[in-house]
């Protein structure tokens, strides 16, 4: 017989989720979904800002640059 079969390990229940392949799959869904939700909700807030109406006679200002 081998190891395993004659030894019974205690795993606790961390140790289980852990391994679980669901476990896999959500943490792999929270790493692509939430930084996408995150610039969504951005995107969205930038959206519903009023425009920015400059006249038409009046160049935009630029920054000048330091280097």
């Amino acid at each position: 017989m081998s190891g395993r079969t004659q030894r019974q390990e205690k795993v606790s229940l961390w140790g289980r989720a852990v391994r679980s392949p669901w476990t896999v799959v959500c943490v792999v869904a929270a790493v692509v979904v939430g930084p996408a939700a995150g610039t969504a909700a951005a995107l969205d807030r930038a959206n519903a800002a009023p425009p920015l109406h400059v006249p038409a006679d009046q160049p935009l200002k630029r920054s000048q640059s330091l280097g």
